[in-house]
């Protein structure tokens, strides 16, 4: 249940004109869900690794005791008596996300580019 809601929250986060900004808007619909399952995959696991780094030991026990357990009002209240706002845990690691995709499309859109421009020059095309 827990991990339906953590999906859900994700989703709606990147879901947000990401297609728009990676000039994708046209994609056929398995493709966009391909793309937002991999991204939420990603966040879920940034997050992890996050709320791994803010926990002592005995509280890794205790999220992972409620996490097998899946109760996610034990798991919300876990977050609070932890000092871990999720909420914008989930949010920042999700736009910076949603920022790096970007990112990387311009690279990867910049680098076909100047390499197609090099090609037309090599071949005399201008």
């Amino acid at each position: 249940m827990t991990a339906n809601i953590v999906d859900s929250r994700v989703k709606d986060i990147i879901e947000k004109d990401i297609f728009v900004l990676l000039k994708a808007e046209n994609l056929p619909e398995e493709q966009k869900a391909a793309l937002l399952a991999k991204m939420t995959d990603e966040v879920n696991l940034r997050i992890l690794i996050k709320v791994d780094e803010l926990l002592t030991e005995k509280a890794k026990d205790k999220l992972r005791k409620i996490l097998d357990e899946g109760e996610s009002e034990d798991l919300s209240a876990f977050f609070v008596e932890n000092n871990i706002e999720i909420d914008r845990l989930f949010a920042e690691i999700a736009l910076q996300l949603k920022a790096e995709v970007v990112e990387y499309n311009h690279y990867l859109a910049t680098s076909a580019d100047i390499l197609s421009s090099s090609a037309k020059q090599v071949s005399g095309d201008k």
